[in-house]
C-alpha cells in the first residue's frame, strides 16, 4: 500500500450554503401530524410525545419533532414517589432544558424581561430533519382553538443586535409570522419584546 501527501490542489474550501426542507414531506410546511399511542403509553411518554407527518403504524412515518412540557415543582404528572413532592417527568424536563439552554440549574427562564415561570412546553424539531441550524425568520407555529388562531414566529426581522447564550442564538417568539410582528404598536419598545411566548433557539 503506497501513500500520497496532499497537496493544495487537493483540498477545496466552499464558502457555498446548503438548506432544505426541515420535513421529510420536502415542503416548507407540515400541516398533517399524528402522535402515536404506543410511544404514549410506554415510559417515554411520561415525558415527552414524538409527532408523525403521517399515521405512526405506517413504515413511512417518521419522527418530526418532539413536545414536552415541563414544571419546576414537578405539576401535572404522577411523582415518582407519593412521599417526595416536586419529583416527576415534568420536574426532570424542566430541568433538563434549564441546564440546556440557561447552563445551570439555578436560573428560569425569562421571555422578553418579564418575571421567571415555572412551566415550559418544548418543541424539539429531529435532528436528523435539518443540516447545521434552522433559518431564522423561517419559524412559523399557528395554534388553533375553535375559531381563534395565533401565530407566533421569532424576532429575527426586528432585531438589529443578536443575543447568545450556552446554546447559540437566542431570539425571542412574538406574534406574527416569517420574523416579523403582525402589531408592532404593541408590547415593542426599543427592539424588545415585552410580549414574548418563549424562546427560538436555532442553534441547538
Amino acid at each position: 500500500m503506497s501513500f500520497k501527501k496532499f497537496d493544495n490542489e487537493d483540498v477545496i474550501v466552499s464558502a457555498d450554503s446548503v438548506s432544505s426542507t426541515v420535513w421529510s414531506t420536502d415542503t416548507y410546511e407540515l400541516d398533517n401530524f399524528v402522535t402515536s399511542s404506543t410511544q404514549e403509553a410506554a415510559t417515554s411518554g411520561d415525558y415527552y410525545l414524538n409527532v408523525y407527518q403521517t399515521s405512526s403504524d405506517s413504515s413511512a412515518a417518521a419522527v418530526q419533532y418532539s413536545i414536552a412540557y415541563g414544571r419546576e415543582d414537578g405539576l401535572g404528572a404522577q411523582p415518582y414517589n407519593d412521599n417526595v413532592a416536586g419529583k416527576s417527568p415534568t420536574s426532570t424536563i424542566f430541568g433538563q432544558f434549564r441546564s440546556l439552554v440557561l447552563g445551570d440549574e439555578e436560573s428560569t427562564f425569562l421571555y422578553g424581561g418579564n418575571t421567571g415561570t415555572h412551566g415550559i412546553y418544548a418543541i424539539s424539531i429531529n435532528r436528523a430533519r435539518y443540516k447545521e441550524k434552522l433559518l431564522p425568520g423561517t419559524f412559523n407555529l399557528k395554534l388553533t382553538d375553535g375559531s381563534q388562531n395565533l401565530e407566533l414566529t421569532d424576532n429575527s426581522g426586528l432585531t438589529s443586535t443578536v443575543t447568545y447564550n450556552d446554546v447559540g442564538r437566542v431570539y425571542e417568539i412574538i406574534s406574527g409570522s416569517n420574523g416579523v410582528s403582525h402589531d408592532l404598536g404593541t408590547g415593542y419598545t426599543t427592539g424588545t419584546y415585552i410580549a414574548s411566548y418563549g424562546k427560538f433557539l436555532p442553534d441547538v
